[in-house]
């Protein structure tokens, strides 16, 4: 008799991968977080097979980047890291300014001809939002949309 293995799926939403995915990769990639050792990531060097080890599987080569990092275990570990790794302060100013830019840019362009026809599909796509939300600089509301 054949045994099933079972396997546990975790659903996670897609707000959670696309959060973890985009700002993860981008903080890495772009250098903005570091780890306490003041490096973006503990990448694992790479080191070529010794010419005395047989070989017993055909694998696909590993190409390092230009560093001479590879890029899988870099990224790995800042995964892994990532809740602890101290994001560097001009960056956090960076995104707060970023962030209070759109919100007022959101209010003060809410004349404009995108705001209006934007305003007019979010109200036409919730129709009876009695428990929505209240856009902002309006006194409309509308069904929160994922």
């Amino acid at each position: 008799m054949k045994k099933k293995s079972v396997v546990a799926h975790v659903m996670h939403s897609r707000r959670e991968a696309l959060g973890v995915g985009a700002l993860g990769l981008g903080a890495v990639l772009g250098g903005c977080v570091t780890t306490p050792g003041h490096r973006t990531a503990d990448a694992q060097p790479v080191q070529p097979p010794a010419a005395s080890e047989p070989a017993t599987k055909a694998a696909a080569p590993r190409v390092p980047r230009g560093d001479g990092r590879l890029l899988t275990p870099t990224i790995s570990s800042y995964i892994a890291n990532i809740r602890t790794a101290p994001v560097n302060p001009e960056f956090l100013e960076l995104g707060k300014r970023h962030i209070l830019d759109t919100l007022a840019a959101a209010v003060s362009c809410k004349d404009l001809e995108p705001a209006m026809l934007g305003r007019k599909y979010a109200l036409a796509k919730s129709a009876d939002a009695k428990n929505g939300a209240t856009m902002l600089a309006t006194k409309e509301r509308v069904g929160i949309v994922d």
